[in-house]
């Protein structure tokens, strides 16, 4: 009777760990490639924490955020629901009223729901988050996006200590690498392997220095959520995100539908749930992360979203997830800039197709504007004069096609336009035009 009681009080124990809702730390980066990532293969951008993060957990591969727009891109995160369906299409566009969110959602399962720093999603009244770090979520000055009062990792402590038993959910968000870039201190720009989407100027390495000066101050403050989550001895019992909201503020980047302006580094730690070291091939998109939360915290699926969770991926069970995702850029109408709207869907096979409304309009964004850190755009004006590279980098950006196809297994850069050529070798890629999207 004695052992019956003992073994029944074991298997009652392994049976409430079981049922423990795991804590949710996110840390969203602002404007970075996923190339740009040590643990992606990039050998002189300094990550020691990112590149963790991937041996203790899982890298995705095609991770694509939904547009390459800051308030939009947020917006799909923390909805479940495409810029055309949530309302936010235009950047810093509210969001359409009575729409589900994530926090509203995750409290359902009582979870403590908290961002730190930028937020980035309007109203915000309609995001019921509990929000700490206003300083470190302002713009300027620079020095506040490192959040030097460590609110969040001083949130972090204090939670697990006097509230051990209810799960928490924390978004931290800061300003880097988004312009403008922190000074740079630790990297050559003469010895850097500049990506080959960028014109190779002077000034141009300088900038990708100072970018990833600031994405190395990303990762520090990566490390310190590490560290704070491993030391409260919650780490087995937390899922870590580490993702981007979209590409780097480069020409042919952010703002853009290509694939440096979408695709995303996106890693997750989870122990015992995730194989250490793995990598995931599967298509998401981080429309998928609100809907992917709302499993990992028990609650049964929203109707309605047009992301669906990848838990299973996460776990193993699952290799695929999407066959095609979608994505967007409309105009920023307060600026009157990238009045160059386009659609896209990326497919599982690697085929990217894109359709660009007013074709043939110069596409202007800030970078034409020289403001904050793209002193380099006029030395790629003054570079096209004289370097057929350079003027195929520069027209690429400022003038579109009606119509773009690509094939990312062959041309990652996106150089060759596969739409119009008439060649056997690309008829059947040309079944990217029923992706056609409105």
């Amino acid at each position: 009777m004695k052992y019956t009681l003992l073994l029944l009080s074991i298997l009652l124990s392994f049976s409430s760990y079981s049922q423990i809702k795991p804590n949710l730390v996110i840390f969203i980066t602002d404007d970075q490639n996923q190339q740009d990532v040590g643990a992606y293969g990039n050998t002189d951008v300094i990550t020691p924490n990112m590149d963790k993060l991937a041996r203790e957990g899982m890298r995705f591969e095609k991770a694509y955020a939904a547009s390459s727009m800051c308030a939009p891109s947020r917006s799909v995160m923390f909805t479940g629901l495409y810029p055309y369906r949530n309302g936010s299409q235009m950047n810093h566009f509210t969001t359409r009223p009575g729409i589900g969110t994530l926090p509203e959602f995750l409290k359902e399962a009582g979870y403590r729901v908290v961002i730190a720093g930028k937020t980035d999603v309007f109203p915000l009244s309609a995001f019921s988050f509990e929000h700490i770090g206003k300083e470190f979520g302002k713009y300027d000055p620079v020095e506040n996006r490192t959040d030097r009062k460590q609110e969040s990792v001083r949130l972090i402590e204090s939670h697990f200590k006097e509230n051990p038993e209810q799960p928490l959910c924390i978004i931290v968000a800061p300003w880097l690498p988004h312009v403008p870039w922190v000074k740079n201190r630790d990297y050559d720009p003469d010895k850097l392997k500049l990506p080959e989407y960028l014109a190779d100027t002077k000034e141009t390495r300088a900038a990708l220095g100072s970018y990833y000066q600031s994405i190395s101050t990303a990762d520090s403050l990566l490390g310190e959520i590490m560290k704070t989550v491993d030391k409260a001895g919650k780490k087995n019992n937390t899922a870590l995100f580490f993702f981007s909201d979209q590409g780097a503020q480069f020409p042919g980047a952010k703002w853009t539908v290509y694939d440096q302006g979408l695709r995303v580094p996106f890693i997750v730690r989870w122990p015992g749930q995730i194989e250490k070291g793995s990598t995931s091939n599967a298509l998401v998109s981080l429309v998928d992360l609100t809907p992917t939360l709302i499993d990992m915290a028990g609650l049964k699926p929203r109707e309605g979203l047009d992301g669906k969770s990848f838990k299973d991926v996460l776990t193993g069970a699952k290799k695929t997830h999407h066959e095609h995702v979608f994505a967007e850029t409309s105009v920023e109408p307060h600026y009157w800039y990238n009045y160059v709207p386009a659609r896209s869907v990326i497919r599982s096979d690697g085929l990217h197709y894109i359709k660009n409304y007013h074709p043939g309009r110069r596409f202007v964004t800030h970078i034409d504007k020289v403001e904050r850190n793209m002193f380099y755009f006029d030395s790629w004006v003054q570079s096209a004069a004289v370097n057929e590279k350079t003027k195929f980098l520069l027209d690429r950006y400022s003038y579109r096609p009606p119509e773009e196809l690509y094939d990312l297994k062959s041309d990652r850069n996106e150089f060759k336009n596969l739409f119009d050529n008439n060649s056997p070798d690309v008829d059947d890629l040309k079944i990217g035009r029923c992706c056609r999207t409105n």
